[in-house]
């Protein structure tokens, strides 16, 4: 995968969070991009079910742990299958937020018919994803990607649903996975996700805030979110620590 090219030419290789013992030069630290999330523009009482959506090519083009090719039907297959299962008098409070670029317009042109046209953000010019998720009760990624960090960053209520057949995990990560599906945060069937948003929608803040998933959604945030609200001084300790090493090397 690109990780692993990446890592294989660096010296060091700063996650967000994570280590890994065979890797020695991966240096976990703090994301500097959620250290930008910001909550200024929420709303105080949000109402919408916000589901971004992925873009992909019907063709392989990428090594990455995704729906590849063909794969990409059943991708689009587990969305109907999401959606159909919510509740209608939830529907209405859906918003999309598709990809700027054109993969799956047929997709996009299929949805347009089931729902009305203000539930979709403005594809040519998307808004900030921060502005997007202002007025957001609950979240939804559709795919392994910083838009479900972000939300959790933003501290929204949020799930996240993945094939396991497309969106396969390091190994280093799999009690993690088990937290979060034990926790609902994470689903490997669209239609237990959709139950579940079905389940929780009028006191959803219950299920958020509760012990077990505060405790999930924290433990997955220090290994694959961890953020800082001092990233400028964590930068310039470690860049002197680096500095002070290679002095003794020289």
């Amino acid at each position: 995968t690109s990780e692993y090219f990446e890592n294989s030419i660096c010296d060091y290789f700063l996650s967000w969070g994570w280590k890994n013992s065979a890797q020695p030069n991966v240096i976990p630290f703090y994301s500097t991009k959620l250290e930008l999330a910001t909550n200024k523009y929420r709303l105080k009482k949000p109402k919408n079910l916000s589901i971004v959506l992925m873009g992909l090519p019907n063709y392989s083009y990428i090594l990455e742990s995704m729906p590849q090719g063909p794969q990409v039907l059943q991708y689009l297959r587990d969305q109907i299958t999401f959606l159909d299962l919510i509740n209608e008098n939830i529907k209405s409070e859906i918003r999309f937020r598709f990809p700027a670029h054109q993969y799956q317009d047929f997709f996009f042109q299929y949805l347009k018919n089931f729902y009305n046209k203000n539930q979709f953000e403005n594809r040519k010019s998307p808004t900030n994803i921060y502005r997007y998720l202002r007025n957001t009760k609950i979240a939804v990624a559709t795919y392994n990607a910083t838009f479900f960090l972000e939300a959790l960053a933003l501290n929204i209520p949020s799930v996240m649903y993945l094939n396991s057949r497309f969106w396969e995990i390091r190994k280093s990560a799999t009690d993690l996975k088990l937290e979060l599906l034990d926790n609902k945060l994470l689903f490997e069937d669209p239609k237990d996700a959709s139950d579940h948003i079905n389940q929780i929608w009028y006191n959803h803040l219950d299920w958020w805030n509760s012990f077990d998933v505060i405790k999930a959604r924290n433990t997955f945030k220090l290994y694959y979110a961890n953020s800082s609200t001092d990233n400028f001084s964590k930068w310039k300790n470690w860049l002197k620590k680096i500095d002070d090493f290679t002095d003794l090397q020289q």
